[in-house]
């Protein structure tokens, strides 16, 4: 693309980046599937095969796992129809507002969750081992975890709020044809 001259994509490339981006999210939403399903439950059960003394926090941790990878998913798919919209030309629609609140909602429920996550581990008496290094490597993950969600969540009311600027100049444009 050449910005300087202020050309954009042809139609078979913008088709092409979009059904690329489309897939890349599809798969990654299977991925997560495989994750919620294999990964997340396998790993914890390795865990307190290893250190009894985690058992009683198996549960809650899978499930907010679980759900914390089924907020991206649903972000995922919103994507998913927002580029949808794009290649239909469709974007600057009232529609696209539901779908960008859903990818606020999710990133607000998946930095809550964070939130919830940091908060245990820092004031939770959770049994890791003698180094602490276990320790504080939940602690950063879900500090981290945090401050992405903090930073999407922004982005994201950002991105809606120009979102209905741009629609509102464009209806009130059409009006003025």
């Amino acid at each position: 693309m050449n910005l300087a001259s202020g050309r954009s994509l042809s139609p078979r490339m913008h088709a092409f980046f979009l059904t690329t981006l489309q897939l890349g999210a599809l798969a990654a939403i299977l991925i997560g599937l495989f994750g919620q399903i294999v990964i997340i439950p396998g790993m914890a059960e390795d865990l307190v095969d290893r250190q009894p003394s985690l058992d009683r926090y198996s549960l809650p941790y899978v499930a907010a796992a679980i759900f914390g990878v089924a907020c991206v998913q649903v972000a995922l798919a919103a994507a998913c129809v927002l580029l949808h919209l794009v290649r239909h030309d469709a974007i600057f629609t009232p529609q696209a507002f539901r779908w960008m609140d859903a990818l606020i909602g999710c990133a607000t429920a998946a930095t809550v969750l964070a939130c919830v996550v940091a908060g245990h581990v820092f004031f939770g008496d959770i049994p890791f081992p003698q180094d602490g290094m276990q320790y504080l490597d939940a602690l950063g993950s879900a500090l981290v975890c945090v401050g992405v969600g903090v930073l999407s969540t922004m982005l994201f009311v950002i991105l809606r709020g120009l979102l209905v600027q741009v629609t509102a100049l464009k209806s009130k444009a059409a009006g003025a044809m």
